[in-house]
Formats: C-alpha cells, structure tokens, sequence
C-alpha cells in the first residue's frame, strides 16, 4: 500500500463519516423524543390510577406562602 493509497481510504472514510453523521444525530434525537413521551405518559397513566383508587389525584408539590404551606399538583 502506499501513501496516496492510505490518503485517498482516509479521505473517503472521512466523506462517509460526515454523510452517515447528521443522520445517526437526528435519529438519536427522535429517540430522545419518543423516551421523553413515553416517560409522559407513563406518569399520566400513575396519575389516573392513583385517582381511579382515591377518588383524588396525588399531591404535587409543597410550597410556601404568605398564609403557611400548600400543596399543588
């Protein structure tokens, strides 16, 4: 092999690279999105079942006020 040989592999392995990149990237991002929608409604899902159980939703978040504590959802 010689050293244009080893060049030109180089150079067209790059060109593959930079071509096959942005895709393999926005299918991460797409993966990304559909996690984050299952995560959604899996907690949507707990949401209800804890209401068809308690005749309530579950309590959110615990905050300070002028007039003490509440609790938001």
């Amino acid at each position: 092999m010689t050293l244009i040989e080893l060049l030109v592999s180089l150079g067209v392995m790059g060109l593959l690279v930079s071509v096959f990149l942005p895709a393999v990237q926005s299918a991460r991002d797409a993966s990304r999105g559909l996690q984050c929608n299952h995560r959604i409604r899996q907690l949507a899902m707990a949401a209800q079942n804890y209401h068809s159980a308690h005749r309530v939703f579950p309590a959110g978040s615990r905050k300070s006020g002028p007039h003490g504590f509440w609790w938001g959802f």
